[in-house]
């Protein structure tokens, strides 16, 4: 039975999924858990970043059941304006397309507040990261090729840039 996804705008009630999301499965390429005091504090700023309009987090959800997050910020990626996504997927609803879906329908959300200025989305998964790389495809987004990166601040890696536009051409 194939899971109806869809997307809701992180609230109060959704710092559960960040405590999930913060087990050692879930952060092997994100540098391994953070302690609960980070985990709230990254909470809040989502929860902020909604309230000023500058960053949006969304609960994944399967059939109505919160499954993991999906959203994107505004950042510089080689001096020029574009967005980040980022997301994570439970363990238990990996490798049945939910991450692709969800990324999928937060492309689209970034689309609504793309601009001539800020028209890129990228993703940054790790390259040994497969199952995220595989997401980033099938979510249509393009692979650029390998770059250095650094996360968490102050440990360098190398990731796949994958980039999406998100104007339409013409």
């Amino acid at each position: 039975m194939t899971s109806i996804i869809t997307l809701r705008p992180w609230t109060d009630a959704d710092l559960g999924i960040l405590v999930a999301n913060n087990a050692p499965e879930m952060t092997v390429y994100l540098g391994g858990p953070e302690t609960a005091d980070k985990v709230e504090r990254r909470h809040q700023v989502i929860l902020d970043g909604w309230a000023n309009d500058e960053t949006w987090f969304f609960a994944i959800l399967a059939d109505g059941e919160p499954i993991g997050s999906v959203g994107y910020w505004p950042r510089l990626h080689d001096d020029t304006p574009v967005f980040e996504a980022g997301w994570s997927v439970h363990p238990a609803f990996q490798g049945r397309g939910h991450g692709a879906a969800a990324l999928a329908l937060c492309i689209e959300d970034a689309r609504t507040r793309a601009t001539v200025d800020r028209r890129l989305l990228y993703a940054f998964p790790r390259i040994d990261n497969g199952p995220s790389n595989r997401i980033c495809a099938k979510a249509g987004m393009t692979n650029t090729g390998p770059v250095p990166f650094e996360y968490p601040k102050g440990v360098p890696i190398t990731c796949h840039a994958w980039v999406v536009d998100l104007l339409p051409v013409g």
